[in-house]
C-alpha cells in the first residue's frame, strides 16, 4: 500500500506545481501591458528574415508583393507575410517571466530552439525578436528581444504564426478570381480550342474558330468558374519531379480574361496518373505547381462539358 501511496502524492504534487505555474503565467501578464513591444512601423519594413529550429527564410517586398530570396526568387504568400507584420507591430506583452539565461531554453526563446525574427528597412535592422512555445494554457507565447535576458509572455498563439517550414511561406495560388469579374475564358489544346463568354446575361460556348456558339448551363459553369478561381496548389516540383514535367506541348493552356481586360493564363501539362502529380505554371511566376488530378480533370475542359444535359 505504501509503495503505492508514494507516487500517488508525486503525482498529486506535480499536478499542483504546474496548476500554480500555470496561473501564475496568466497572472503575469495582467499588472501591465507593453503594446507596440517592437516598435515598428509597417510602411518602414520592406525585408524580413525568419529562422527556426528547421529552417530558414528571407522575404524582399518588390512593387508591392513579398517574396522569398532565391537564385529565382519566388512569390511568397502575402497574406501569410502581411499576418506576420501585424502580429509583430500588435504584439503585446505583460511582465517579465525570468531574466536567468540559463532558463531560455525552457521557454524556447534561446538561439537554438526559437524562431528568429528580424524585421529591416533595406540593410538598417528595425527590430528582431525571438518568438518561443506556447504557455500550458494555450493563450499566450513566451518572446524574448534579441540582445535582452528579459523573457515575456505575449497575447496570443505566435508560434503558429512564425513556426513555418520555408515551403509553407510560399504563395500556392495559381488562379485567384471572383467568377462575376470573368469576360471569358478560353481553353487552348494541340489540336483544338474552346471558349465561354459572358454577354449580357448568359455564358457562351463555342469552337475554334468562336463563330458560333451555344448557351452554356449555368450552373456548370459557374461552378468551373468557382473552381478555377480558387485554384491551388498541392505542392511544388522539386528535384523528384525531375525529368517528368514537360512544357513543350503543353496539355492546356487556359486564359481567363477579365472585366478590366487583365488575364491570368495557367499552362498544364501531361503526368503519370500514377504518381498523382499533376503540373502547371503562370508565364509571369518562376514555380512549377503541382496540383492533383481531381483539380487537374476539373480544369480541363471540353465543349459538350459546358452544355445542358
Amino acid at each position: 500500500m505504501k509503495r503505492l501511496l508514494i507516487p500517488g502524492l508525486i503525482l498529486v504534487a506535480i499536478a499542483a506545481i504546474w496548476l500554480f505555474q500555470s496561473k501564475m503565467e496568466t497572472k503575469r501578464t495582467s499588472p501591465r501591458s507593453i503594446e507596440n513591444f517592437l516598435k515598428l512601423d509597417q510602411k518602414e519594413i520592406n525585408r524580413i528574415t525568419v529562422k527556426t529550429a528547421a529552417d530558414f527564410a528571407a522575404f524582399s517586398l518588390k512593387n508591392g508583393r513579398w517574396y522569398i530570396d532565391d537564385a529565382h526568387p519566388k512569390l511568397a504568400d502575402s497574406a501569410a507575410v502581411e499576418n506576420m507584420i501585424t502580429s509583430s507591430i500588435n504584439l503585446k506583452v505583460g511582465n517579465v517571466i525570468s531574466e536567468n539565461p540559463e532558463r531560455q531554453r525552457d521557454f524556447m526563446v534561446d538561439s537554438i530552439t526559437g524562431n528568429f525574427i528580424q524585421f529591416y528597412n533595406g540593410d538598417k535592422l528595425l527590430s528582431s525578436i525571438f518568438i518561443g512555445k506556447m504557455t500550458s494554457d494555450y493563450s499566450h507565447s513566451y518572446v524574448r528581444k534579441s540582445g535582452s535576458k528579459e523573457v515575456y509572455l505575449s497575447e496570443g498563439l505566435l508560434t503558429y504564426i512564425f513556426n513555418r517550414r520555408r515551403a509553407q511561406w510560399l504563395n500556392r495560388n495559381i488562379l485567384s478570381f471572383q467568377p462575376a469579374n470573368v469576360r471569358e475564358v478560353e481553353f487552348i489544346y494541340p489540336d483544338k480550342s474552346i471558349l465561354i463568354r459572358h454577354s449580357m446575361t448568359e455564358w457562351y460556348v463555342s469552337k475554334s474558330p468562336y463563330t458560333d456558339s451555344l448557351p452554356t448551363d449555368s450552373m456548370k459553369t459557374d461552378v468551373f468558374l468557382r473552381q478555377a478561381g480558387n485554384l491551388k496548389a498541392s505542392d511544388f516540383a522539386n528535384e523528384s519531379d525531375s525529368g517528368k514535367i514537360n512544357f513543350g506541348l503543353p496539355a492546356m493552356t487556359m486564359k481567363a480574361t477579365l472585366l478590366d481586360g487583365t488575364a491570368q493564363t495557367v499552362e498544364f501539362a501531361s503526368a503519370d496518373s500514377t504518381a498523382n502529380r499533376y503540373y502547371c505554371r503562370r508565364p509571369d511566376i518562376e514555380d512549377v505547381f503541382v496540383i492533383s488530378g481531381s483539380a487537374y480533370d476539373n480544369m480541363l475542359k471540353e465543349f459538350a462539358d459546358f452544355l445542358p444535359e
